[in-house]
């Protein structure tokens, strides 16, 4: 992973009414309320275009790997899901629109008729099913539910902001460019950007295109002072500062702690910072620093009241102690014992 490291961020100092966030919120909350996409439209699946669209073939067919993602092109109720003739299994997904997409030929799907699914959810998977010479995607696009024909999917993505063939998570709604920067937001990561605040936002300016983490999981766009990372399960959301080097020091998405599923935000006692990732957090505050809390551990500092707490907040990364396992915070430690697999509080003494 690139690191960038002549971009490195400033002090974080922010209002709530920046972030849009409350100092009663808690870290469950914050999952739940992380930002969502806008109403857009998203690559349906990552590969060439192996059979257009002509008449004798309602759709365009979009060659892809066995098991690759299929993802929903926009937000929308699903209303057919399961065995259909030809297809082997099919999906269709009325969106708020009014328009409608339907998926073929998958071998695995994810959604039931009755779902309400949100542009860019995964929804099944690519497979050889029905009448087909190969894996691959088939997908038709429809102006209304009902009319007897579908219109060319690239036309109708298109005109949305996604051309096909396109790459996985990339959305519509355009791109973002700012003066004096050096590359171009789009996508899922292009509607987190313009909802942070696009080119005045606190990340600055676009410094890369979009790029592919070396683990080939996710998408990430580098500013001046942080960047926005997106996987098809965590959506985009964006990591700077101090809680950004720490993740860097902990080997970002390829480190215990995985992906970002939060933006920052301020803890509950309005003095601190965190986002949660995949393994765990980063909490910061400007006389403890950044530090990773993940596991037992962070469950147990949970249970006795995260930072507001007797604990306070963390000075220490995870580390061991002997055989075991330990957390430092302000006013004592959390052990977690490797034989037990218990966790214990001590406290330190009173001055």
């Amino acid at each position: 992973m690139t690191s960038f490291g002549s971009l490195r961020p400033l002090v974080i100092a922010l209002s709530c009414s920046v972030w849009a966030c409350s100092s009663a919120t808690r870290e469950e909350n914050v999952i739940e309320q992380a930002s969502t996409f806008a109403d857009t439209a998203f690559c349906p699946a990552e590969g060439p275009i192996t059979q257009g669209y002509h008449e004798g073939h309602d759709g365009v067919d979009i060659g892809g790997p066995l098991s690759a993602p299929i993802f929903a092109t926009a937000a929308g109720s699903v209303t057919a899901s399961g065995p259909a003739q030809g297809y082997g299994q099919w999906i269709r997904i009325r969106h708020d629109d009014g328009s409608m997409t339907e998926y073929g030929h998958m071998h695995t799907r994810f959604v039931e008729v009755g779902d309400h699914v949100n542009g860019g959810d995964r929804i099944a998977l690519i497979g050889a099913e029905g009448q087909a010479t190969g894996p691959h995607l088939h997908i038709r696009t429809y102006n209304r539910e009902g009319d007897g024909h579908g219109i060319d999917p690239v036309d109708y993505l298109g005109a949305r902001g996604v051309p096909l063939p396109c790459q996985a998570g990339q959305g519509g709604g355009g791109s973002t460019t700012c003066s004096g920067g050096d590359g171009a937001t789009v996508g899922a990561i292009n509607v987190k950007y313009r909802a942070l605040g696009g080119c005045d936002s606190v990340l600055g300016v676009p410094r890369s295109d979009e790029l592919t983490t070396p683990d080939t999981r996710g998408r990430y766009n580098v500013f001046d002072r942080g960047s926005i990372y997106w996987t098809p399960s965590t959506d985009a959301h964006e990591v700077h500062g101090a809680i950004r080097d720490k993740w860097s020091d902990s080997k970002w998405e390829a480190g215990h702690l995985g992906y970002p599923i939060t933006d920052e935000f301020t803890a509950p006692d309005g003095n601190g910072r965190f986002n949660v990732f995949e393994g765990g957090s980063i909490y910061w505050t400007s006389w403890t620093g950044a530090h990773e809390v993940r596991g037992a551990i962070r469950d147990r500092w949970k249970d006795e009241g995260w930072e507001k707490g007797r604990l306070g907040y963390p000075t220490s990364d995870e580390h061991d102690v002997g055989s075991d396992r330990q957390s430092d915070f302000e006013h004592g430690s959390i052990q977690w014992i490797r034989a037990t697999n218990e966790t214990k509080v001590v406290m330190k003494a009173n001055p």
